[in-house]
């Protein structure tokens, strides 16, 4: 009830926040799984960028948006670990657009399953990175913010000899 406050302060209403409040409106959550992962050197390895959004939240009278990814957008792994979405192409920008329409256990979300492959170069030394995954609902135009935006991290360990987890 606080949250109203300040919006009749400024004559604002519940029906009539429009923008203000659907900015306060959660539409994403990301998650890698698992959160950690082995990578030989010379080796790779698959894991799932699971994106749970809102099922109305997407949806705009010009049809549904998708959501985009990016993968390392600071560019803070280092020389020899890379990261790539399967079963996508980046834009310009380093999104790969992706539909979050997956049914999920509540009715009131759906679900992507983004398949992440980190490879480890064969001259790689044995290291403890952090891969960031940037998620953020579709522009309705070219250039105009997101609705939301978030991310989550997969910590990935570069190691001599073989690793624990799901090969790519």
């Amino acid at each position: 009830m606080l949250l109203w406050v300040p919006l009749s302060a400024c004559g604002g209403s519940p029906a009539g926040a429009g923008p203000f409040v659907e900015s306060l409106v959660r539409l994403l959550d990301a998650r890698f799984v698992p959160t950690a992962i082995a990578v030989p050197r010379g080796a790779t390895r698959t894991v799932d960028f699971e994106v749970v959004c809102d099922k109305a939240g997407l949806d705009t009278v010009f049809g549904r948006l998708g959501i985009r990814v990016r993968l390392d957008p600071n560019r803070s792994l280092p020389v020899g670990v890379t990261a790539t979405i399967q079963g996508g192409s980046p834009d310009a920008e380093g999104f790969v657009l992706v539909l979050c329409n997956g049914t999920h256990p509540d009715p009131n979300l759906r679900i992507a399953h983004v398949a992440v492959r980190v490879a480890a170069a064969p001259s790689t030394a044995p290291t403890s990175t952090t891969l960031v995954g940037y998620v953020e609902v579709e522009p309705l135009q070219s250039g105009q913010p997101s609705k939301d935006s978030t991310r989550a991290d997969l910590a990935v360990t570069v190691i001599v000899g073989e690793g624990t987890g799901p090969t790519g």
